[in-house]
């Protein structure tokens, strides 16, 4: 307390902190995927038939884009994780060089 040392609370604020940013660096931006998506025309339902998702659910694919907001409020998605990315850009049909990642 005010000895010039972090408390126990800000050293795990700080280390959750550096583990977002490092999750951050390792993701892809939805962006350049997002705008292929939906130049492609095809339906979120159809896209999540060919990613071979258990329930093909056009609402899960527009939350992962970053078109639809999750149920629990939290904020449009800007990032995905390469493995997701990497999948829709097949499933689209394009090389993952096209999206920049």
């Amino acid at each position: 307390m005010g000895d010039g040392y972090p408390t126990r609370y800000e050293k795990r604020v700080r280390a959750a902190a550096k583990g977002r940013a490092a999750k951050t660096a390792r993701q892809v931006a939805v962006a350049p995927i997002r705008e292929a998506f939906l130049r492609s025309g095809i339906g979120p339902n159809d896209l999540a038939r060919r990613l071979g998702w258990m329930r093909p659910d056009g609402r899960r694919v527009r939350r992962v884009l970053g078109i639809e907001q999750r149920y629990d409020g939290q904020p449009l998605q800007q990032h995905v994780e390469p493995r997701i990315a990497r999948q829709i850009a097949d499933a689209l049909g394009l090389d993952p060089v096209d999206l920049d990642f």
